[in-house]
């Protein structure tokens, strides 16, 4: 149980809505997929669609976090530069 709640937990620990949907929408898709091959015997086509939403999904996740590292980063001191 500890090992689900770290996949659906930020790296410091609190629960990240992100992962859990983003989990839910991955097992919508697989779930579908395998729906259409077991009833018709052909592999379907993903809608473009969905592989947009998906992408712009993943892509606002990613610059959450690097704007996040961003601002951590930028606030620290650095030896190397003097003041």
């Amino acid at each position: 149980m500890n090992m689900l709640r770290g996949f659906f937990s930020n790296d410091n620990g609190t629960p990240s809505g992100n992962r859990f949907f983003l989990f839910i929408v991955i097992v919508a898709l697989i779930s579908w997929a395998n729906l259409i091959v077991v009833r018709t015997s052909a592999i379907p086509e993903i809608p473009s669609t969905w592989v947009w939403v998906i992408g712009i999904f993943s892509g606002v996740v990613a610059a959450t976090k690097g704007i996040a590292a961003v601002v951590a980063v930028k606030g620290c001191e650095n030896a190397d530069t003097p003041a």
